[in-house]
């Protein structure tokens, strides 16, 4: 018995196109939000904004050429996602944002060990060494953060 499940067919080079260029068009415009440049370089031509403004419009550009390959040069490929077969990658997503939002309130160690187990557990990884070799390294990653390079992490406690 098959189990109904929701489909939906992309086109793959305008799918990624358009995805492309909203993201460039909303990493560009958050920008000046995000990155707040106090001092003017007069003897340097590049600023702390700068290297992220490229990357913002390499992306719109790379956007518009796939764009332009799908809708134009009529290259593309046709993809089929079943939802049902692609809930690992929306629990996935789900995390990320969770980790996001949480790790100022409940601190980088925390959240970020939560983080990593969801995801060996996602993974289907029932092997504990790799749950306390995942530790390790995220305590090892924080004390040479927070100590040996003095990088302020959201913390509870320490």
């Amino acid at each position: 018995e098959e189990i109904y499940m929701k489909q939906v067919t992309l086109k793959k080079n305008l799918t990624s196109g358009l995805i492309a260029f909203i993201l460039g068009i909303v990493l560009y415009a958050a920008i000046p939000y995000c990155i707040k440049v106090k001092l003017q370089f007069s003897s340097s031509a590049f600023g702390p904004d700068e290297m992220p403004r490229i990357v913002a419009i390499i992306i719109i550009v790379c956007g518009l050429v796939l764009i332009g390959q799908s809708l134009i040069l009529k290259k593309d490929e046709t993809v089929t996602i079943e939802f049902g077969k692609e809930l690992r990658v929306l629990v996935f997503v789900v995390l990320l944002v969770a980790y996001s939002l949480l790790m100022p309130i409940a601190g980088f160690l925390a959240t970020t060990l939560v983080f990593v187990f969801a995801s060996l557990f996602l993974m289907e990884c029932r092997a504990p060494l790799y749950y306390l070799s995942a530790a390790i390294l995220v305590a090892f990653i924080f004390v040479c953060f927070k100590y040996g390079l003095s990088v302020n992490l959201p913390t509870i406690i320490l």
